[in-house]
């Protein structure tokens, strides 16, 4: 998160910072909820009225975001290497956490560790802004549904 924080107050990753928390909810819930991910997602962030929003990013999320090409476009923009190695800097203790959560947290309990986890992530990143916070679920669910129908087509 300190990492994210120093590149944005630097100026060296100048991404919307509505694309940045997306990217961060596709990170955590992959390394969070293992193999199963996508369909937490979906499930978790249903398609609604916010889903104008990644309408209108779509392009510039799906180039950014997709995790089919393990975030090559967001490795290309400036800032976007660090942000990365920051990622995998927290990878492991995030999928023992989820993990552990795995084991002894089931049903509506699990959905919620998870949820909050993004929340207050968001939060720590962005500040408290719940519309910014719903147009970044809107456009990591996007990306994740895009990424779902494109596996499905390609029969992965």
């Amino acid at each position: 998160m300190l990492t994210q924080l120093r590149l944005r107050a630097s100026g060296k990753a100048d991404l919307p910072i509505e694309l940045l928390s997306a990217a961060n909810h596709l990170d955590l819930a992959e390394q969070l909820c293992g193999p199963q991910w996508p369909r937490w997602l979906l499930d978790t962030y249903p398609k609604g009225s916010w889903h104008v929003a990644f309408q209108g990013r779509r392009a510039q999320a799906l180039r950014l975001l997709d995790p089919a090409h393990r975030w090559r476009g967001l490795a290309e923009v400036p800032g976007g290497a660090e942000l990365l190695a920051s990622w995998r800097h927290r990878a492991t203790a995030l999928a023992d956490y989820g993990r552990r959560l795995r084991e002894n947290v089931e049903g509506v309990r699990l959905k919620v560790a998870y949820s909050s986890i993004l929340h207050l992530h968001h939060n720590r990143l962005a500040g408290i802004d719940r519309d910014g916070e719903n147009v970044s679920y809107a456009v990591a669910r996007g990306v994740v549904q895009t990424y779902v129908d494109r596996q499905k087509h390609l029969g992965t």
